[in-house]
């Protein structure tokens, strides 16, 4: 299947196309549009989630990125299995600190003490976790936060 373009034609380049946009290296690389793309992700329950913390983790690294320089002298990213998303060097602090970024489960099953809300039920990587064990799973003192 072919893609479709959008061509955007210019008065002072009648005779060259020129597109609006590039497209993404994936919708290149698959032979799919962008929606195409999306609509696989959003139409695939696993895949969504697993999509879904991909962007729990750009969003928590944004948040990082604000506070480097102030509460937060460094951070790195870890990509890996069995190990933990961030390290964060705090001032003051020899170790960094790991941290796991995981979604809420579900809002309205916070846990609440006086009817205000403490905690929140996260998702865990159910796939990989049922597969095969990680220390990240089975050992709190992998990761402080």
């Amino acid at each position: 299947m072919s893609a479709r373009r959008r061509i955007l034609y210019l008065p002072e380049a009648r005779h060259e196309e020129r597109p609006l946009m590039k497209r993404h290296r994936l919708a290149e690389k698959y032979g799919l549009t962008e929606a195409e793309i999306l609509d696989a992700i959003d139409g695939r329950f696993r895949l969504r989630v697993a999509v879904e913390g991909a962007i729990a983790e750009i969003q928590t690294e944004r948040h990082i990125k604000a506070l480097v320089g102030t509460a937060i002298d460094r951070y790195e990213i870890h990509d890996e299995d069995g190990k933990h998303d961030f390290s964060l060097w705090l001032p003051r602090r020899r170790q960094p600190v790991r941290v796991e970024c995981k979604n809420v489960r579900n809002s309205n099953e916070a846990f609440r003490t006086g009817g205000q809300i403490v905690a929140y039920k996260v998702e865990t990587q159910k796939t990989r976790a049922s597969l095969r064990w990680t220390p990240i799973f089975g050992r709190a003192d992998k990761v402080e936060l």
